[in-house]
């Protein structure tokens, strides 16, 4: 775009464009995993066979493929396979910020509704024929065919700092992960999908029988990767790298990586110790939290290990608070899912209601022995799912007397379910500081369904409000463009939450606040609003060169 009035127009069009896909895509989703466990002949979108079977089950409509999260045969849980869905979102966002034009990847979101994750995304103009790289069939034949799309890829490996690598049975050289698929679709342009093993995985633990799920499971984060001193091979410890003379080399680069973001943890817990060793930051701290994790590289699995790093108890209290909401996450999950199975097609809204409300009720103590042996349950469940959670706890059965408060917790689990009490209820639940309160059915909101996005629409609508503030500056509307830049700046941080590895966030949110400051009169304010650019800008840098230590948030 070359003027103002363009890339306004672009971004307004963008955002609109990415909300009605989204919106689309929640309705779609939300109808076809309510019709899981229906006949096919009775299903309103009825599954379809395209591709394998590890991507799970596949749905088309309205110009739309759905895929539902399906447990395979590497990864056998339903937790595991939805985690899956979720890299492969993150993949395609990373590619996506990579900027280049000629390399196309469809708008993509994840719906979550009853315990069931479902990936959706634009149906792309490809098939079988128009692969030209990567393997659809583990690596037994390995495409790498087109040299323009060669030189795209290899721009791409740079940005995220992946490296060349030899896959597959004729060891043809990548700079992806060897089942990420590069296509000439038939309008001729090129795409890319397939994007669940972008990053490398965890160097394997001693139990072997685990490796084939943590491999797709538990990878590094791109933060972590494109921070690495050296490129990272996406295929080390994997089959694909079978034929590599360099095998050995990558994985030890891999381990290196990993091993440095264990020292990052203890350098971060002692910066939390330093920073939030009083309950004065602690609202401060618990916003923060996964941000702050996801700049420095981190996964949310490793907190355990971080609150076995910190002294400071209210820091472990919110840490052990944070562990403990997703392990009940994925208890609700389990029961909502057991619930569609029992129900089949007869599952109505108020039976969901019962299982969240009883699961609601055994957390807070309500159900007697039901709520006892839960709570007795609970550190098995933490140290399975958070390497260290409870190390060198003396006993596992005070956990709930440790954590920040029973009010924190359930706000934490309402977010990660979707399932919300009413405003009155939790009105009342407030009041009574979380103790002696029964929560009944009528005390439920229905279900939400939950969409994760790429943040398209997100960064689209703060720059069409940046500029919208600075066309009303410059024709005078000082109280309108100051209520703009507000605004603006309320979905630039929700922008800058959503993907920290987005350069373009923080660039737009820079120049942002360096407009506004020079059109503001007070000497004060403006140095603030030019700091404020300094900074946004500054991370800007460090994201295009890789270096995640100091991020604004």
């Amino acid at each position: 775009e070359k003027t103002d009035e363009e890339k306004l127009y672009k971004h307004t069009r963008l955002a609109e464009i990415a909300q009605d896909f989204m919106h689309a895509a929640k309705t779609y989703g939300k109808i076809i995993i309510s019709e899981l466990f229906q006949r096919e002949c009775m299903k309103t979108i009825p599954s379809v066979k395209i591709g394998g079977k590890v991507g799970g089950t596949k749905f088309l409509c309205q110009g739309m493929l759905f895929k539902l999260a399906t447990p395979n045969q590497y990864v056998q849980d339903w937790e595991g396979a939805s985690k899956v869905a979720s890299h492969d979102l993150k993949g395609l966002m990373a590619y996506f910020q990579c900027g280049y034009q000629s390399l196309h990847v469809p708008l993509s979101c994840i719906i979550d509704y009853r315990g069931f994750r479902v990936i959706a995304m634009c149906y792309l103009p490809i098939d079988e024929n128009t692969l030209i790289y990567g393997s659809r069939d583990g690596g037994k034949e390995v495409r790498n065919e087109n040299q323009r799309f060669q030189r795209l890829i290899t721009s791409a490996a740079n940005n995220l700092n992946l490296k060349p690598h030899l896959t597959g049975d004729d060891a043809v050289e990548l700079y992806s992960a060897g089942d990420l698929e590069g296509h000439i679709g038939h309008d001729g342009r090129f795409y890319l999908l397939d994007y669940a093993r972008s990053f490398p995985p965890e160097p394997p633990k001693s139990d072997k029988s685990l490796f084939k799920r943590d491999q797709m499971v538990k990878l590094l984060r791109p933060e972590l990767v494109r921070a690495s001193e050296v490129p990272l091979s996406p295929d080390a410890f994997s089959g694909f790298s079978r034929h590599d003379p360099d095998k050995a080399i990558h994985e030890e680069e891999v381990i290196a990586a990993f091993e440095g973001m264990k020292i990052k943890i203890q350098e971060l817990a002692l910066k939390w110790d330093e920073s939030f060793g009083s309950y004065t930051n602690l609202d401060k701290f618990q916003i923060k939290l996964k941000t702050e994790l996801h700049h420095n590289g981190i996964n949310l699995r490793w907190m355990g290990l971080l609150r076995n790093y910190c002294s400071s108890e209210p820091i472990r209290a919110v840490l052990l608070t944070n562990m403990v909401a997703r392990v009940i996450k994925c208890d609700i999950n389990s029961k909502l899912r057991t619930k569609m199975r029992e129900g089949l097609f007869d599952a109505g809204e108020e039976q969901f209601k019962h299982v969240i409300r009883d699961h609601y009720n055994i957390i807070l103590g309500n159900l007697g022995n039901r709520s006892n042996e839960y709570w007795k349950t609970m550190g098995d469940k933490l140290e399975a799912k958070f390497q260290d959670a409870l190390k060198n706890e003396t006993s596992k059965l005070g956990i709930r007397s440790s954590i920040s408060s029973i009010i924190d917790l359930m706000s934490l689990v309402e977010q990660l379910t979707g399932a919300y009490l009413t405003d009155h209820a939790k009105k009342l639940f407030f009041e009574a500081n979380g103790k002696n309160f029964n929560i009944l059915i009528s005390d439920m909101k229905p279900l939400k369904t939950k969409v994760k996005h790429m943040n398209i629409s997100i960064l689209s609508s703060a720059v069409a409000l940046s500029l919208q503030a600075q066309k009303a500056s410059r024709n005078r509307s000082y109280n309108e463009a100051t209520r703009l830049f507000m605004e603006a700046h309320n979905w630039f941080s929700l922008a800058a939450q959503s993907t920290v590895v987005n350069a373009a966030t923080y660039h737009e949110w820079s120049n942002t606040y360096y407009f506004q400051a020079m059109n503001t009169v007070n000497e004060e304010e403006r140095m603030e609003l030019l700091l404020q650019a300094r900074d946004k800008c500054k991370s800007a840098d460090n994201i295009r060169s890789g270096d995640y230590r100091i991020l604004s948030s």
